[in-house]
């Protein structure tokens, strides 16, 4: 993706306008402090962030619970069912992101689109934690593996929102403040939102 001028003809003003935010997103993603607060108390903003986004993903009752260390985030990331309420609910979104873009753009166009994000912010992070690890060193590679895969994924979803022209706050857009926050949300297990 290039300059908003040299996108092709065959788009219309609406599609200019998310393939330029998604490309913006691209550069945004190299300027992230990934990883950079992890382990410290949450402040009032990511605290306020964070339960935003449990409310509109539908758990007002859960609530933010900071993490300690890596181990506690490995315990919490491998805690994570893949069939629980949360991640059912982040799936839904996913879907229901996926079938607004494709109104926007044919499957081909919004693969490259959601791709390039992707593609932009996987060396990015995985320096990002190798920096964090180096400085606070981790037992576990699996914890590396899931941050880094958790930091890329919510990218991909906030290229999605964007694709998607989705107007409202939505909760992958706050998700994804966190890690620019320099946070890792590692996610829901119960009633608890794991903040690292």
């Amino acid at each position: 993706m290039d300059d908003d001028d040299d996108f092709d003809g065959d788009f219309d003003d609406d599609q200019v306008a998310a393939l330029t935010a998604v490309r913006r997103l691209g550069d945004v993603v190299a300027r992230i402090p990934w990883f950079s607060r992890i382990g410290q108390p949450l402040s009032d903003e990511e605290r306020d962030l964070a339960q935003r986004y449990l409310d509109m993903l539908g758990f007002p009752d859960a609530a933010p619970v900071p993490l300690e260390d890596w181990t506690e985030a490995g315990d919490a990331a491998d805690s994570i069912d893949l069939n629980s309420e949360g991640w059912e609910v982040e799936e839904q979104l996913r879907a229901d992101l996926s079938r607004a873009a494709l109104d926007y753009f044919d499957e081909d166009t919004l693969a490259d689109t959601l791709g390039f994000v992707t593609e932009a912010a996987g060396p990015v992070v995985v320096e990002a934690i190798a920096s964090a690890a180096s400085l606070w060193p981790v037992e576990d590679d699996a914890v590396i593996e899931a941050a880094t895969g958790a930091a890329v994924q919510a990218c991909y979803q906030a290229a999605l929102v964007l694709a998607a022209q989705a107007v409202e706050e939505h909760p992958f857009a706050l998700r994804f403040r966190l890690f620019e926050l320099g946070r890792w949300p590692v996610g829901l297990s119960g009633r608890s939102f794991n903040i690292f």
